[in-house]
């Protein structure tokens, strides 16, 4: 990464923003883009709208401006390099590590950069995502009227491109097959299931156009232990700046059509496990009668368990909680003092146990 865009990761990163408190990144965000040329701003819902130039059919980039982290003061927050180019944080104060916020702080980083790149183009910066996607809930659809697909960067690790989330398919066959060199070039893989994030609630509202979520290297997200590998964020800046121009000047349509969920005998399917929360073993399904595996144990189709049943064998974990979005069982996260859905990927915050 050169050097001038590595110091504008890190500044980005600095911000520190959480859920409801985001009114600091949003003052980042508009100062980043007045010094970008051409640039209109609307800022309506706490979502930020940049369009940048004149085009027929834009391409567009989506981030969310929360994180799940607490705050700590500004005069102890500090970012820290490994050697071999990772990224972290720390409170100087009590000498811990905090989380660096690269869900979603990777993804604003890569849609500022686009919007430099790229003389004709559309981004926005949602809003409240980790508390249930409430930016994209309120999005401004006609913003969407002239864009030709959607292209978000807010997914751990390196590899996934994801086409499909809670029954939903993200993007075309057509879409699919265009990429599909780039996938190639990059180290990528298509056809990954994912968790809930805005270019779903997009999907969700009826947008009618491919849309994606990219992995863009941070790890460990949610988690105090969260760090960020900047050669993987400037090669998924690269991916996504070749994207745009492979795809620029064509509405790549994409019909919304639910697919079901593919259950077996009492299990339940969840198209997001190995997502967040570090439960990095879990696998979805291979194919519709397919197993899943936890480190090393398998889960025949033949001796069906309840998801309850599969998590309380972790006697770490309780599993007592039921997700107030989609009733799904969720997990007590520990180190948030949180239960967690894996299907909307989502923190609820209760009393605490």
């Amino acid at each position: 990464m050169k050097k001038k865009t590595k110091e504008r990761l890190i500044e980005t990163l600095a911000i520190q923003t959480k859920t409801y408190h985001t009114d600091k990144m949003v003052a980042y965000i508009k100062g980043a883009v007045s010094s970008i040329k051409g640039c209109e701003v609307v800022e309506d819902n706490g979502n930020v709208y940049v369009t940048r130039g004149e085009a027929l059919v834009f391409p567009c980039i989506v981030a969310h401006t929360d994180t799940v982290h607490n705050m700590v003061d500004e005069d102890y927050f500090q970012i820290f390099e490994t050697d071999f180019e990772c990224l972290f944080s720390m409170d100087i104060s009590t000498m811990s590590q905090v989380g660096i916020g690269g869900d979603d702080k990777v993804g604003v980083f890569i849609a500022l950069e686009a919007l430099r790149e790229t003389p004709n183009i559309k981004v926005v910066f949602f809003r409240d995502e980790e508390h249930g996607c409430l930016g994209s809930k309120q999005a401004d659809m006609e913003f969407f009227d002239d864009v030709g697909f959607v292209i978000q960067c807010d997914r751990k690790g390196y590899e996934d491109v994801v086409k499909t989330i809670s029954g939903e398919k993200l993007y075309s066959e057509e879409f699919g097959s265009k990429i599909a060199p780039l996938v190639n070039k990059y180290k990528r893989k298509q056809g990954v299931f994912g968790g809930m994030t805005d270019v779903y609630q997009l999907a969700d509202k009826g947008l009618k156009i491919s849309v994606t979520n990219l992995s863009c290297g941070y790890y460990n997200p949610h988690r105090s232990s969260e760090f960020i590998d900047v050669y993987e964020v400037n090669q998924t800046l690269l991916f996504v700046l070749e994207m745009i121009t492979l795809l620029a000047g064509k509405t790549w349509t994409q019909l919304r059509i639910r697919l079901p969920k593919l259950n077996k005998g009492n299990v339940k399917n969840y198209n997001s496990w190995d997502s967040y929360g570090g439960w990095g073993d879990w696998r979805d399904w291979e194919d519709e009668v397919g197993t899943r595996s936890h480190v090393g144990k398998t889960i025949d189709k033949d001796k069906p368990q309840t998801l309850k049943e599969m998590l309380a064998e972790d006697e770490e974990h309780d599993c007592d909680g039921v997700c107030i979005l989609c009733s799904d069982i969720t997990i007590w996260d520990i180190t948030e003092e949180a239960y967690y859905c894996y299907n909307c990927m989502e923190y609820s915050y209760p009393t605490k146990k």
